[in-house]
């Protein structure tokens, strides 16, 4: 060996937020959606602590056990509309309430770091390289298959 590459590594900005979702159902119509949110974020004002109120109040079966909680995530895990209002907030700022196509939303963003992917990427790079041999391999099997269960019947 005369020289070794240098692996390149790959940063990408990860953001941590709280949610309280309150989603749009057959009995829930978007005004009466708009006017619960709206209490909620008036409680949230007024010194309520989210992790609570998001637990007692958000729709979102997912995170609401957790206090709303979204967990480390890269801006647009949660699409469009929330990453931008993520992206405007301070730390530990909270957004006003918005709406997108699931329901009404109130974001509180709690921070922002650099994380370290390199190794993440490399492992899925090697599951893609080993599953696309292993497909490969499946499709000879499966024509050598085919041709060895062939049967052609020449009659004159």
């Amino acid at each position: 060996m005369t020289d070794k590459r240098k692996q390149a590594t790959q940063m990408i900005t990860e953001y941590n937020a709280k949610h309280i979702m309150v989603e749009f159902s057959e009995l829930m119509t978007p005004a009466q959606g708009m006017d619960i949110i709206n209490a909620i974020a008036t409680e949230i004002q007024e010194g309520g602590d989210f992790s609570k109120i998001a637990e007692a109040k958000s729709d979102d079966v997912s995170s609401a056990p957790l206090g709303g909680d979204l967990g480390w995530n890269q801006l647009y895990a949660f699409g469009q509309i929330i990453g931008d209002v993520i992206l405007e907030l301070d730390n530990d700022e909270v957004s006003s309430p918005f709406q997108t196509q699931s329901g009404w939303h109130i974001i509180q963003r709690l921070g922002q770091r650099e994380n370290d992917v390199t190794e993440d990427l490399k492992r899925a790079q090697a599951k893609q390289a080993i599953h696309a041999r292993k497909m490969n391999e499946e499709i000879e099997n499966w024509i050598r298959d085919i041709r060895a269960e062939a049967f052609v019947d020449i009659r004159i």
